[in-house]
């Protein structure tokens, strides 16, 4: 068994090739120099061998005859001219590499992959040159023998999302989540252990409102751009309007334009119509809002209280002032025209020392009469101060 190790950014992909002289298939050849043996294996770094995607015969390229050798009933094709042969090489061929496509069995190699651009047909291959740049060499699938491809290894990275189901893709390499960029979410990936990210990223904290964030890989340019792909998908993502009265969600697509508007309305203050206007998940709070109740004893203020769309006063009607300790009438005065014996601005009717020396009405011989002292000469229970006799 040989390993062959491939860096794609800051992630390693690990992948291993079985050469195998009497089978066939994408393992690679036994004694390749270009593989080395470390000691990664696919099963425990990114894809295993159990991906659940099992390749399909591609479609049938037609043959084409022989035209004879050189020189042959005139086959000869004389020089070819500068760039020719190039050209030939870069054309798309029906289900080859690069080959438009929605489904694995429009593809000679059985593998259709998804990429930033759009989904392409892809290649088999045995190491990690054999991929054009920023495609990774992995294990696809197994059965008799194990099957490698270039794939690519986030191709939803900086797509609109509204969640991160919208992230996920087959045999993509990367874990993306959707995240909020600026008041739009977009599929990015976490930053490794150490602060690590993909070339073109740089690891930031993407926390609101001054809280600490999750550390994720965001675009150099601070923001992420629509792909033709995304536009003609019409890819759509979470977004949010932001404004003194709260921040408000919606939806934002890719379109022709790039980056659409979201489709919330700001935020507002809060009113009673059966709407949450300021967007904080509740409907009609309208907070403390201060509200008169009027009627002939004086004037007390409620709290507008708003229910099915219509806005009430709540709260409790003035009354005639009596001596208990509140101000009845709401006037700001408490019990007034009511006696104070001591003046020390508690009526008598809830004072519990009417005469303020010191001893509780309730074990005071003269409660209305100042005695610390408590005299009784004559033992009678009535304090000297007070007794008649």
């Amino acid at each position: 068994m040989s390993r062959t190790v491939v860096s794609i950014g800051w992630i390693s992909i690990v992948g291993v090739a079985l050469g195998v002289a009497a089978c066939g298939g994408a393992g690679a050849p036994a004694g390749d120099p270009s593989v080395s043996t470390d000691g990664f294996d696919l099963h425990d770094t990114f894809v295993g061998s159990d991906l659940g995607i099992e390749p399909e015969a591609g479609p049938e390229v037609p043959a084409v005859e022989d035209a004879g050798a050189p020189g042959e009933d005139g086959a000869d094709p004389g020089p070819a001219e500068d760039g020719v042969e190039a050209d030939a090489a870069d054309a798309l061929v029906p289900g080859g590499k690069g080959w438009p496509c929605e489904d694995n069995s429009e593809c000679l190699s059985g593998f259709c992959i998804e990429t930033p651009d759009g989904r392409v047909c892809t290649v088999h291959c045995y190491v990690a040159t054999d991929c054009d740049h920023g495609l990774a060499c992995v294990q696809v699938a197994v059965g008799t023998d194990l099957m490698f491809a270039c794939v690519h290894p986030a191709p939803r990275l900086c797509r609109p999302c509204r969640n991160d189901d919208d992230c996920r893709s087959p045999m993509a390499l990367m874990d993306l989540h959707c995240r909020d960029l600026g008041g739009t979410s977009h599929c990015l990936t976490p930053c490794g252990t150490g602060g690590e990210c993909p070339e073109g990223t740089l690891c930031q904290s993407l926390g609101r409102d001054g809280r600490v964030g999750s550390p994720t890989c965001v675009p150099e340019s601070g923001s992420c751009e629509c792909t033709a792909y995304w536009m003609a998908q019409q890819a759509a993502g979470a977004c949010q309007v932001v404004n003194e009265y709260g921040a408000c969600p919606g939806e934002y697509a890719c379109t022709e334009q790039g980056i659409g508007p979201c489709s919330a309305s700001p935020a507002a203050a809060e009113d009673c119509d059966g709407v949450d206007d300021d967007c904080n998940g509740v409907t009609d709070d309208l907070g403390n809002v201060p509200c008169d109740l009027t009627n002939v004893y004086g004037t007390c203020q409620g709290r507008v209280l708003c229910v099915l769309g219509e806005e009430f006063c709540q709260g409790t009607y003035a009354l005639p002032e009596v001596c208990n300790g509140g101000d009845d009438d709401c006037d700001g005065d408490t019990d007034e025209d009511f006696p104070d014996a001591d003046g020390d601005l508690l009526k008598d009717c809830v004072d519990p020392d009417r005469d303020g020396d010191g001893v509780p009405n309730g074990d005071d011989n003269c409660p209305d009469w100042p005695n610390a002292d408590q005299g009784d000469l004559d033992a009678d229970g009535d304090g000297d101060a007070c007794d008649p006799d």
